[in-house]
């Protein structure tokens, strides 16, 4: 090959760069231009939240059952969430005096849709049976206030316990760890209420509150490419995730990721100290127990990531309780709540095994 037919070649690899780079750019600027803004429907139980670590939460006042007004009609909404009412607070549950009563032990109940109470009556959930099975063995008075949000990860539920704590003076946090909790941006109720920018923007705070390597901010740095983004496995998994709820392996791959990976991992470790803190600084206590993932029932193969948390719960001095001791002893047959098409949330059953076994701590510990 000659040099001129050498020089021609590279001319035109450079061109084809060339072409590549600007279509890439032209491409991103697309992306970013016509990104469709969010609009929750007013008929969701959701609504934006200000803090974008939050990101959103349950409406006030919204009942599932309720006849909204859309554009000057009246729509019934008939959702999957039969006979869900929110407080005026926006949690599911009675309403509560910010001031708390003398002789009253106040307890915040954190978790994500488990503790919602999904597909449960609120009277069925583990946080109100353990209110009234304290209530009804005490001499002082329990309040238990359930203000647990589906799909919140462990990262958002901290936030809201740095917010709420001194509205509700609480006596003790319990908090309820199920296995996706390291998860943070990939929620898809997150990715239906936050645009692109807000997504990395939201990224960009828990980096820095969170102290988080280079690794993270860099792998961040480069979501930031839209088109990465958009045409990639990292956009299509929360979709693919949501979509296939039979698809079991997805899930357990899924937790044992968020376990392993160094920039999910951190922030349990420094989440975990972030509460230790908070709790040693406004005088209260913290209880956290694992709730255990019922597609890992037989074989409990993630017993390590169990394992793990409960350690790290530990280091940080809280009451630690692995609920999968608990649930081993029954049939999983008795644990599946029949009316769903997945088996993530438990039965009414499952809720009363988790307040017993929390009766039966809170008990050793001379509460009652």
């Amino acid at each position: 090959m000659g040099k001129s037919t050498k020089f021609f070649l590279v001319k035109k690899i450079l061109l084809l760069l060339i072409i590549i780079i600007l279509f890439l750019f032209v491409l991103e600027l697309f992306l970013r231009f016509f990104e469709k803004e969010l609009i929750i429907p007013i008929t969701s139980r959701y609504i934006k939240n200000e803090n974008l670590i939050i990101a959103y939460s349950n409406r006030p006042n919204y009942t599932s059952n309720s006849q909204v007004l859309v554009d000057g009609k009246v729509i019934n909404d008939f959702s999957r969430w039969n006979s869900i009412s929110i407080n005026n607070q926006g949690f599911r549950d009675k309403e509560y005096s910010y001031d708390k009563s003398n002789n009253t032990f106040r307890i915040l109940a954190i978790g994500d849709s488990i503790t919602f109470g999904y597909n449960v009556a609120l009277e069925n959930t583990w946080s109100k049976k353990l209110e009234n099975k304290l209530n009804n063995n005490s001499n002082i008075s329990f309040e238990i206030i359930n203000m647990g949000v589906g799909g919140y990860s462990l990262t958002q539920e901290i936030e809201q316990i740095r917010i709420e704590y001194s509205k509700y003076s609480p006596d003790m946090v319990i908090i309820e760890y199920f296995l996706n909790d390291p998860h943070f941006q990939e929620i898809h109720t997150v990715l239906d209420v936050l645009s692109f920018k807000e997504l990395r923007a939201r990224e960009d705070i828990m980096i820095e509150e969170y102290d988080l390597p280079f690794k993270c901010a860099f792998r961040n740095n480069i979501a930031k490419i839209r088109f990465l983004t958009e045409f990639s496995f990292i956009n299509i998994f929360p979709l693919y995730f949501q979509k296939n709820l039979f698809y079991d392996g997805l899930y357990i791959h899924s937790y044992e990721h968020s376990h392993e990976d160094i920039c999910s991992w951190l922030r349990v470790q420094k989440g975990f100290e972030k509460l230790k803190k908070l709790s040693q600084d406004n005088d209260f206590s913290i209880l956290l127990f694992v709730q255990p993932a019922l597609i890992d029932y037989n074989v409990h193969n993630l017993e390590w990531i169990h394992k793990k948390v409960i350690t790290e719960s530990l280091k940080n001095n809280f009451i630690s309780i692995d609920m999968y001791d608990v649930y081993k002893k029954v049939s999983l047959n008795l644990l599946l709540n029949k009316n769903l098409p997945e088996i993530v949330h438990p039965s009414e059953y499952g809720h009363e095994l988790i307040a017993n076994r929390l009766f039966e701590e809170l008990s050793s510990q001379g509460l009652i």
